[in-house]
């Protein structure tokens, strides 16, 4: 070339794992000889040729890549949450969670053609896996005749029976439903649902006063609701393995649809508050949902007892308004003594 003071230098730089990528070009040497470390720049190699990255380019990749390191940082702490002890979650050991509990839940009232009316559920859930021993076969002995069964215990009462026998439905629970009225499903996995008509049909038989108010019938509330424990206490015993502990949910829905809205008073059937619909309360909104927790052995008059005190403190009364109740040793118990003379009247 004829000039010594120029010339050509190449750099080598021998291959390197993926995983150290991307490569930052740290140092830049000036025109005048001097090296700068305030700048840096980033080229990707096609084929024979480095490009290199314009700012506007590098100023996207680093924002992404923060956003993905933030995103990934809050997903290691909730699940930190979740598997921590008393987290929510155990891993291939919980039972069904809330979101397809609710997809059962208004999957039973359409099959009874009870979504648009009032409506009162029970629910039950297992903490962990299980599976309903025979329900496939339900014409065998088992939890077939559990269902038959357990469902009533005197003519005529405020029960679980629909009148129509289980029938197994796309393989995973059995169902019983008079429509618009009551049905009852049994889930594979444990899950025992209930629900019912709300209105005068059931949850306020013979209420309705001259002005067309709907009161909630404290028998047909605390009866359905023992038998409907009591019933699941059976079920537990063709579960495998049995879950050691679990929820019941009780639910009402559509409450304020009617006007006037459908109210409550306290106290049993045969007193004067119930006779002459006095001292009631309306309900504050249209729906309550609450949980009540349950643990092995079941004690189905004490856990009635917790179920209906909810619905109870929903409408604005103590716990002394619950009729057909007795004192235990720690808790006040639902009587089911009582519950059967209420019944015979």
């Amino acid at each position: 070339m004829g000039d010594s003071s120029k010339g050509i230098a190449a750099i080598f730089v021998p291959p390197q794992p993926g995983s150290n990528r991307p490569f930052l070009i740290a140092r830049t040497v000036l025109e005048t000889g001097k090296s700068s470390e305030v700048v840096f720049g980033y080229a990707e190699r096609t084929r024979a040729n480095a490009q290199p990255r314009k700012v506007a380019d590098l100023h996207a990749l680093l924002k992404n890549g923060l956003l993905y390191e933030n995103h990934l940082s809050r997903m290691d702490e909730k699940l930190d949450a979740l598997l921590a002890p008393g987290g929510g979650m155990r891993i291939g050991t919980s039972g069904p969670n809330t979101e397809t509990v609710d997809v059962r839940i208004n999957d039973a009232l359409d099959a009874a053609q009870l979504s648009a009316r009032p409506v009162f559920i029970l629910l039950s859930l297992p903490a962990t896996t299980t599976t309903v021993s025979g329900l496939l076969d339900p014409r065998h002995e088992g939890i077939g005749r559990v269902l038959e069964t357990g469902r009533s215990w005197r003519r005529a009462g405020f029960d679980l029976d629909t009148e129509t026998p289980f029938r197994l439905v796309r393989g995973e629970l059995l169902r019983s439903l008079s429509e618009g009225w009551k049905v009852v499903d049994l889930y594979r996995d444990g899950v025992l649902l209930f629900g019912a008509a709300a209105d005068g049909d059931f949850l306020c038989w013979g209420s309705r006063r001259e002005e067309g108010t709907l009161f909630i019938n404290p028998l047909a509330l605390l009866e359905a609701s023992f038998l409907f424990v009591q019933l699941y206490a059976s079920v537990l015993k063709h579960c495998e393995p049995s879950p050691p502990s679990g929820q019941f949910r009780i639910e009402l829905r559509n409450m304020r649809r009617n006007d006037p809205p459908i109210s409550m008073v306290g106290g049993s059937l045969k007193g004067a508050d119930w006779q002459f619909g006095v001292h009631s309360k309306q309900a504050p909104t249209d729906e309550l949902s609450r949980l009540v927790e349950w643990a092995q052995p079941l004690d189905v008059s004490e856990v009635t007892f917790l179920l209906v005190r909810e619905v109870y403190g929903w409408f604005g009364f103590e716990s002394d308004a619950i009729p057909y109740t007795t004192r235990g040793e720690s808790s006040t118990l639902v009587d089911p003594d009582k519950l059967l003379q209420a019944g015979a009247g």
